[in-house]
């Protein structure tokens, strides 16, 4: 029985301030949606460094059909077709070049790895924070302090979303881990 009551044991809070029971379900929540993201985001950059990747592939062939078909075009067409011809060429090859840089593409991939290291820091603060908050040796203040990290860096990161977002706190129970696609 002592054991029992050690365990029910709680401790003294401020009036409106969240309970001990609340404050680790809350932890497991958090714990949750950071495993989820810790899970995500690199999946995310993966698939954006390959797009990246396409990219510069394209640029390359067409850099090389260029200069493959430079002196063939020039000596067996018109000189007007055969500066069409390597100008366009020449154009797209730059244009691939450019594409990722235009549309932000580098810019979210190194915004996203850099969310895979946060992520994953947090993650591990917050499963410690859960395992010794029964203990004490984690206080309140520090959870509290750890779960609204998660709840800024979730909602206030530039990183594409995949088209499952990731679960919310009051939307998730103990048992569930969401699925990315």
């Amino acid at each position: 029985m002592a054991v029992l009551m050690t365990l029910v044991r709680r401790r003294k809070s401020p009036a409106g301030a969240p309970c001990d029971g609340e404050i680790l379900r809350q932890l497991d929540d958090s714990a949750q949606r950071a495993r989820y993201w810790v899970k995500r985001t690199p999946r995310e950059t993966a698939h954006l460094l390959r797009r990246a990747r396409l990219y510069s592939i394209a640029a390359a062939s067409l850099s090389v059909l260029t200069g493959l078909w430079a002196w063939p075009v020039i000596a067996d067409t018109s000189r007007l077709t055969a500066q069409i011809v390597l100008s366009t060429l020449s154009c797209l090859a730059a244009l691939a070049i450019a594409a990722p840089y235009a549309t932000g593409l580098h810019d979210r991939i190194e915004e996203s790895i850099r969310l895979s290291a946060t992520y994953g820091t947090l993650y591990g603060e917050l499963l410690r924070a859960h395992h010794q908050f029964p203990t004490h040796a984690t206080t309140p203040a520090r959870a509290t302090e750890l779960i609204q990290q998660l709840n800024d860096i979730t909602t206030h990161h530039d990183a594409p979303r995949p088209a499952a977002s990731a679960p919310h706190s009051d939307e998730t129970s103990g048992a569930h881990t969401p699925s990315a696609p």
